[in-house]
């Protein structure tokens, strides 16, 4: 019994000099609660704005880069779902195509082509969105809200003063986020 209770202390006596020489650290867990965020409803997850057949005089006809008018201004709205009252969101709209000489984003095709660009307003404050930054766009109501926009074309280049026929495309995706 001697034997078995020599061999244990020695065993235990091993075990508590190797904890005893190991290094301490520490692990800092940390994050944000927030309320439920908004969800995006199905039908503004991908959208499109079809400005339909223009003529070539429509954008040829203004004087400046970042010009627009009414036929060229078409609405567009990013639904929202879920959403608590208060809820603190920010939307960022971005695209390859970002052009900073009119702060929007010109057609997908070579600048010669079709020299038409796009730049996205909010519709309650006329405020012209800044491309690739976030823009605070809080929402009021408990449940649905719309964030509302309007984009409206423009010419992005006053050289030469061309605009081919033909189609023009944009892709300009957006990111939500909830401070």
């Amino acid at each position: 019994m001697k034997k078995l209770s020599i061999a244990v202390a020695m065993m235990l006596g091993l075990g508590v000099t190797a904890a005893q020489a190991a290094e301490n650290g520490t692990l800092n867990f940390s994050g944000n609660v927030i309320t439920n965020a908004c969800g995006i409803d199905a039908g503004s997850v991908n959208s499109s704005v079809n400005f339909g057949t223009l003529t070539k005089d429509n954008i040829l006809s203004l004087s400046a880069v970042g010009d627009t008018n009414a036929q060229l201004t078409k609405p567009f709205s990013i639904k929202l779902v879920g959403c608590p009252a208060d809820a603190p969101i920010s939307v960022k709209f971005e695209g390859a195509q970002y052009d900073e000489n009119v702060q929007g984003f010109r057609a997908n095709e070579t600048y010669h082509q079709a020299n038409v660009a796009a730049m996205i307003f909010d519709a309650n404050t006329a405020t012209k969105v800044i491309p690739n930054e976030f823009v605070s766009k809080g929402v009021t109501t408990a449940g649905t809200n719309e964030l509302k926009y309007n984009v409206s074309l423009t010419k992005w280049w006053t050289g030469g003063n061309t605009t081919a026929i033909g189609d023009f495309t944009m892709v300009i995706n957006y990111t939500m986020s909830y401070e």
